[in-house]
This record gives structure tokens, sequence and C-alpha cells, in this order.
């Protein structure tokens, strides 16, 4: 039972009417099993991100000025792919009680700030029923979507939200004791139902998991299983390798690139070499293909090194937009643009090179 308040706590009843609660939004992400909520108070705004698989209650942040909005949100819940929809405040508190119990079965912390914020959230934690769930999912519209979202919440462990958003009948099914993370999931029409082969991660390995699903009105009715594979790191790369799209482009001053660049939404990672920037695509419509990839979110992958923005895509008419976009906003030409049949950013981040092409030469 979450430790809240009293209201024989006079002192928190004052704190809790100088605050007077306002509305309260969540992401409709909860199928990716990631949620973003706002709160939003007379004079400030409390901002959660929420993992129902892992890691729980994983991100806490507070804004007082309106104007700081806009980036915090991006910065949170920015990558999400999904719109915002209103919920109540006892909702919003079922839903963080909830992550916060699934971030205590694997020993997770909770961000400590929120423990100065925590008496602002109802006082009794309800049940999250059926209406929640669908409140805050986007509506499934294909077989494709739907089995897609079942197989990446059954890796996931997320069983009770998927048994009441995309399951009918009282079956279970599941790949490990231990969640994992769906990379890649093939559908295959077959005699009125689908196989799907499931590449998940498998402790030092990877497994295949091949399943017969049967669908009827937007809802898993069986799931099969057929056989599963414990594949190499080796194998498994054949699997889910993909084309990679490259454009390079000379910077003047990295530095200033890099503050005229950056943005709350973007995934900023460091590296010896250089700066990473990863930026999500604004939909989760990569859940919609035969073919998942758990990779299929993002847009474009930017490198910064001393003097070289190296861009990186999946898809080629997303490089091309990037180049046009790189022109008009920030005068780049492009120097080069290169076809990988693997992808190999991540060896060139990681090769202690900063000159693409000296990488290339290698």
């Amino acid at each position: 039972m979450p430790n809240l308040i009293h209201l024989k706590d006079y002192s928190r009843v004052y704190e809790r009417d100088e605050h007077k609660f306002i509305k309260a939004e969540s992401t409709k992400s909860r199928l990716m099993g990631v949620i973003g909520i706002k709160l939003y108070f007379e004079n400030m705004i409390l901002y959660f991100h929420l993992d129902f698989e892992e890691y729980g209650f994983d991100r806490f942040e507070v804004t007082v000025k309106a104007s700081d909005e806009g980036a915090m949100t991006a910065s949170v819940m920015g990558g999400l792919g999904a719109g915002f929809v209103q919920i109540t405040k006892s909702e919003a508190t079922a839903l963080i009680y909830r992550a916060i119990e699934v971030g205590q079965i694997y020993a997770y912390d909770i961000p400590l700030d929120f423990f100065d914020y925590e008496y602002l959230l109802d006082e009794e934690v309800l049940e999250i029923d059926h209406d929640l769930h669908y409140k805050i999912s986007e509506p499934i519209d294909s077989d494709l979507m739907l089995i897609n979202y079942y197989m990446m919440r059954t890796a996931g462990l997320d069983h009770i939200y998927k048994k009441k958003v995309l399951q009918a009948g009282d079956f279970d099914y599941e790949f490990l004791d231990e969640p994992t993370v769906l990379l890649k999931n093939e559908i295959i029409p077959y005699e009125g139902d689908y196989i799907c082969r499931s590449i998940i991660d498998f402790f030092d390995a990877y497994k295949m998991i091949v399943t017969k699903v049967r669908v009827r009105d937007h809802k898993v009715v069986s799931c099969d299983l057929i056989e599963d594979l414990v594949m190499s790191p080796r194998e498994a790369s054949f699997q889910l390798n993909k084309k990679e799209y490259i454009g390079m482009f000379y910077l003047e001053s990295s530095k200033a690139f890099r503050f005229d660049f950056e943005r709350p939404e973007m995934m900023k990672n460091s590296y010896d070499s250089g700066t990473l920037y990863t930026v999500f695509n604004k939909d989760n419509d990569h859940v919609k293909e035969d073919v998942y990839y758990l990779n299929g979110d993002v847009y474009g992958s930017y490198f910064i090194t001393d003097n070289q923005l190296v861009v990186t895509c999946f898809k080629h008419e997303q490089l091309m937009k990037i180049k046009n976009d790189l022109k008009i906003q920030y005068g780049l030409d492009e120097i080069a643009e290169l076809e990988a049949e693997n992808p190999i950013l991540n060896q060139f981040i990681t090769s202690g090179y900063t000159d693409f092409f000296k990488f290339l030469g290698e």
C-alpha cells in the first residue's frame, strides 16, 4: 500500500490547498508499455515517465514556469509517439503506483524528488479498470498492429494489460520468466490465421519464437507455440540487420552547430569521439507493418564529431528529407552519400575515429 498522507496532517493539507489541481493528461502510448503523465496544478506541472515492463517509475520532473512546459514535455515523453488524452487525478494516481509496483519487482529505485510531491496525489489508489486501459491506448485498426503489440506485451511480461486489451479468452502464452525485448516480429498469413517469427533477447544470445496466432474482431483468440530456437549473435544479426542510408556533412564549428541543433525531444548520448542524437518518429506506425523492428521508430541518427556530421536512416526518403532540412535550416551541403547493407554507425562511434572517411578506409 503506498505511503500517502492522512487528512489529519494539517501542514500537508495546507500545501495541497496552495497547489490547486487543474487537470491530468496521459500519452496514449500504453500499448508500447510506456506512458508519460502530466499533472497540472495552479502554479506547477509534474511530469512522470512510467514503464510497465521492468523499470517502473523511471523519471520525474517539475516545472513552475508555463514557458518551460513544451521543452520539458518533449524531454520526458517526446519519443513516445502518441498524443495526449485527459484523465482524472485518481486515474493518474493508479497508473503511477502500478508502475512503482512493477519497478519494485525488479528492484528499480523511485526518483527521490517524487517523495516531496507525493502528497499531491489522491488519497485512495484505485484499481486500473478496463475503460482506463483503453483510454490511454491507441485504437487497434489492423490484425498486424494487434499481433505486433501482442508479441511486444508478451515479451515484456505485461500480461494483465495484454489480457484486458488485446486478448479474448482466458489462455496463457509466455516467452520467458523475465521481461525481455521484442527485436523483430515477422507476420505471415496462413490458412486464415497467422504464423509469427519473433526474435527476442535471450540472456547472452537470442531466441526465435515461432507461433500460430488466430485473430477474430481485432482480438487474439489463440496463440500456440510451434517451436523456439536459440540463436547465436551471428545468426541473429542476419535476421536483424537492415540497410543503412548515410549522409556526410562538413561542420565549420561542431560546438556552434550542436548549440543550434539540439532539441529536448532528442535522445542524446556522449562518446569520446563525439555526440549522438537520436530522433524518433512522431507516431508508432511501424507496428502496423508485417515485419516489425524495434528500431523502426527511429527517424534518424545524427553523430557529430570535431568537424563532421554523419546522418543515418533506415529509409532513403527520410534521409532525403533530412538533407533538405539541414540545407534550409543550417546551410549544410552534403559531401557524400553512402549505403551500407548492414548498419555501421555504431561501429564508427566505438572505433575511436573522428573522421568517417578514415574509418571507412580501414
